[in-house]
């Protein structure tokens, strides 16, 4: 960390102390763990390739869409319920966000991919606030099951 300090000082001609390097770590910290509340229940994972992915787990599931309900039981639906769902809104309502989106879902997973954090940040938050809007959701579910025609077999 020292040699860190020094070099900083030495590209900027300016002193910096470690409480500075301290406080601003602090902050940046504080900054993401807000950002990322932001996005809850979705995740967004930047991969090695530089392709950037948003997803979310089956245990995030919060919708049943058997019942039409929001709930913290089990929920009956996968990710490519999901899928369904979020493909149509966002090209419905953001045509221009949905040309840069390939899917990759699972059954236990909603899984979209981009090619930068910027289109991620944004998909992230549009998704995030769809999901927290309940009725919003449940009407979007009913959408989703007429025009896919979902049968759920309850027998399983």
């Amino acid at each position: 960390m020292h040699d860190y300090i020094k070099n900083v000082e030495k590209c900027r001609n300016k002193s910096l102390e470690m409480k500075d390097v301290l406080f601003n770590q602090r902050e940046n910290e504080k900054f993401n763990m807000w950002f990322e509340k932001r996005f809850k229940p979705f995740n967004i994972l930047e991969h090695d390739s530089g392709d950037v992915s948003v997803f979310l787990f089956d245990y995030d599931f919060y919708y049943d869409f058997l019942n039409e309900v929001k709930n913290d039981e089990p929920y009956y639906c996968n990710g490519y319920t999901y899928e369904d769902l979020f493909r149509d809104y966002i090209v419905d309502n953001y045509p221009n966000l949905s040309k840069k989106l390939e899917y990759d879902t699972e059954s236990g997973m909603f899984c979209v991919y981009c090619e930068d954090m910027k289109t991620a940040d944004e998909l992230a938050l549009i998704l995030s606030n769809l999901y927290k809007d309940e009725d919003k959701m449940i009407d979007l579910i009913r959408e989703t099951k007429e025009k896919y025609n979902y049968d759920f077999d309850i027998k399983i």
